[in-house]
């Protein structure tokens, strides 16, 4: 496994968009390790121990994933990190 990084700023890019190459990325055992950072539009995540939570604000898009965990509020101008 190669000992450097790929670091990358995605900028500002919707979640369900940056969570499908982050899955391609997670699936290419020949990457090297990456850190990903930028931030998303306005969106809340749900986790798959959210499935049992009350359904988030009708005002904000969510979305459900696959990670661990219950909700998750992304804002504009939160800078968010993702180890892949």
């Amino acid at each position: 496994m190669p000992d450097d990084w790929i670091i990358w700023d995605f900028g500002y890019q919707p979640y369900p968009y940056l969570e499908a190459l982050m899955r391609q990325a997670a699936e290419d055992d020949q990457q090297n390790d990456q850190l990903w950072y930028g931030e998303h539009p306005l969106i809340i995540t749900k986790g798959i121990s959210s499935r049992k939570e009350k359904e988030p604000s009708s005002l904000v898009m969510s979305y459900q994933t696959n990670r661990g965990g219950k909700l998750t509020l992304h804002l504009p101008g939160q800078l968010v990190f993702y180890p892949i």
